[in-house]
């Protein structure tokens, strides 16, 4: 009763409101970092043996690419990340790292060439760098 009189309903009291809020943020922290850890990180090995079979590359060329983009990407990164970070903050590192990573997913769909293959992949590391290993920790 004394709701309808201060204006507030039950559907728009500042409680619910704030726990929207917090719902919303939540989703959206989810599905970037899923799409940057599961898709990008986790997901593209499944795609290992048709890379193999349609380009004719071995399977060392197809899982070195994985590899040495993190070993290169990780500790070269690393320091200019966390100055990143401080400088412009994590959101706007966030932001940049899915766009990164998604262009790289992008790419990699069109690589032919190991060249471009290996590109792609290090793109992709960069982004899961600035998308989620840093921001999300520091």
């Amino acid at each position: 009763m004394r709701a309808e009189k201060s204006g507030w309903s039950a559907a728009a009291s500042p409680v619910s409101a704030s726990l929207t809020g917090q719902t919303r943020v939540a989703a959206t922290s989810f599905l970037a970092l899923f799409s940057i850890v599961g898709l990008a990180l986790y997901g593209l090995p499944f795609y290992y043996d048709f890379m193999v079979s349609d380009f004719g590359w071995s399977r060392a060329q197809v899982t070195s690419g994985n590899f040495y983009s993190k070993l290169l990407i990780g500790p070269l990164f690393g320091f200019a990340a966390g100055w990143i970070v401080d400088r412009f903050g994590p959101r706007r590192m966030m932001m940049g790292g899915i766009l990164m990573a998604g262009t790289a997913l992008m790419g990699l769909s069109y690589a032919s060439t190991l060249g471009l293959f290996y590109f792609f992949y290090l793109f992709n590391a960069l982004g899961y760098v600035c998308g989620d290993r840093y921001p999300t920790r520091y």
